[in-house]
């Protein structure tokens, strides 16, 4: 992979991070970062955290509490 496609995938990351409430473009550009120096096994665990949430916690429709699906 080329230089440049490596920097394209980490513009791509903070690209994401940028969409979150709170996070600005410094602190994208540095979450970004920091998931380069984490080692696979860290990262990893992040990105299973989020995909578990997505797919197993839902807001409740009648009260809107936080609940398992």
């Amino acid at each position: 992979m080329s230089v440049q496609q490596r920097q394209g995938l980490l513009a791509k990351l903070a690209k994401e991070f940028v969409r979150l409430p709170g996070i600005g473009q410094k602190t994208s550009q540095r979450l970004a970062f920091h998931m380069m120096k984490i080692n696979k096994d860290e990262a990893l665990r992040l990105a299973d955290a989020i995909r578990d949430v997505k797919e197993f916690v839902v807001f409740c429709e009648q009260c809107r509490n936080i609940a398992e699906s």
